[in-house]
């Protein structure tokens, strides 16, 4: 299964072009092809699903042969299925729902500023961050069910169709209070795990202090979804506090790409990383004994 959103969105980009080189009006395609006008400004878009049956109506509408039908079909096909997170989408959280939909399928490049990335988040840190964001959702947010979401989405980690995280961590990730220290302990003890057991997953550190180019410097945390099956395909997700951008334009997924490998160039290696990450729970363990 590939995203169904991103399958939307390329599905729209395509036909957005073709409709161009054919000089047709939406209303005019419409019309030849037999499809409510709404679903065509719908589809172009990328608003709502259409079904398969509608875009093979619009292909041949705009002449397109059908040797070239098919990786339109076959995205169609991809854009049209429901995933696990449409059945409680509102319940955990309707933009959690929407990473659980871009991730999968995709081989994912992830730099986290301020918070340890929902992929590789324990219980326990889920559960302070779902109960800290509960103001920014719907009366029928549970706590329980956005904790459960965030255990389903770790499994594209792993298997057979695991395309492959890494993410960059800011070092202010750990220095921000934002859980217990134990927690936080846990949490990084997690990671290390997750690190070392899975050859799809790499972490790196990025330290406090470390020379940037002015470039490089980002503004918020931002994740990049790439897709084979959708000729390279990248969504670039960038974070707000109640909302998110989702770029997929490629002069501009090219220029947060271009940024993540100057931060991954800056960032510790992943064995640097893992033998920081190891000394740093031994030293909240250490500071809870002392404590205790």
């Amino acid at each position: 299964m590939i995203s169904p959103l991103a399958s939307r969105l390329w599905l729209a980009s395509e036909l957005a072009e073709l409709v161009k080189r054919s000089g047709c009006t939406a209303g005019e395609l419409a019309r030849k092809a037999g499809v409510d006008p709404r679903k065509i400004s719908y589809l172009l878009k990328a608003e709502r699903k259409s079904s398969v049956q509608d875009i093979s109506k619009i292909l041949d509408a705009l002449d397109v042969a059908p040797q070239d039908q098919k990786e339109l079909l076959y995205a169609a096909a991809e854009a049209e299925r429901s995933g696990w997170w449409d059945r409680f989408s509102i319940e955990m959280g309707s933009r959690q729902a929407t990473y659980a939909d871009l991730e999968v399928g995709a081989a994912i490049c992830e730099f986290s500023q301020t918070l340890f990335p929902g992929l590789l988040q324990t219980e326990e840190y889920a559960t302070g961050r779902a109960e800290a964001d509960r103001t920014y959702h719907s009366k029928r947010f549970l706590v329980e069910r956005a904790v459960e979401a965030r255990s389903l989405r770790q499994k594209v980690l792993s298997g057979l169709t695991a395309r492959g995280y890494e993410v960059i961590l800011d070092e202010a990730v750990l220095r921000r209070a934002v859980a217990a220290a134990p927690v936080i302990r846990d949490q990084i003890n997690h990671i290390v795990g997750m690190a070392v057991q899975n050859s799809k997953v790499s972490v790196r550190l990025l330290r406090l202090g470390v020379p940037l180019p002015s470039e490089a410097i980002p503004a918020t945390s931002f994740s990049i979804y790439h897709y084979r099956e959708l000729q390279g395909l990248e969504v670039v997700a960038v974070e707000t506090d109640d909302s998110d951008l989702f770029i997929t334009d490629p002069s501009k997924t090219a220029a947060y790409r271009h940024r993540f490998g100057l931060l991954r160039s800056a960032a510790l290696s992943p064995a640097e990383t893992l033998e920081f990450l190891v000394a740093e729970a031994e030293s909240l363990s250490q500071s809870a004994r002392r404590s205790a």
